[in-house]
């Protein structure tokens, strides 16, 4: 925690995370969130020189993750994943710009 900010919580308090909690495992809205959040997170943090074959590799395993769904019978879920490659594709660009629209 930072220097000079007060917590509201006694310093002896325990926090308990059940990450994913709020969307079933079967949900398809979950697939689609996953998805999407690691394409981004990819794009973020790796180094230029990585991240277009790191790209290309998890493109085709999403693919294969894809028709897995299909193959599932999980359509929706299917289309979860080629959603989640849209909206990464729609959001990447953003993450490159500062905040007065400049390349970082």
């Amino acid at each position: 925690m930072p220097v000079g900010i007060a917590s509201p919580s006694p310093p002896t308090s325990v926090v308990y995370h059940v990450g994913g909690a709020s969307l079933s495992a079967e949900s398809p809205r979950k697939v689609f969130l996953n998805f999407r959040n690691n394409l981004l997170m990819i794009y973020k943090n790796l180094p230029a020189p990585r991240l277009h074959r790191v790209l290309l590799c998890r493109f085709f395993l999403d693919v294969f993750a894809a028709l897995v769904y299909l193959l599932q019978l999980k359509p929706r879920h299917c289309y979860a994943v080629l959603e989640g490659w849209r909206c990464f594709h729609d959001q990447a660009p953003a993450l490159r710009r500062g905040a007065q629209g400049e390349y970082r």
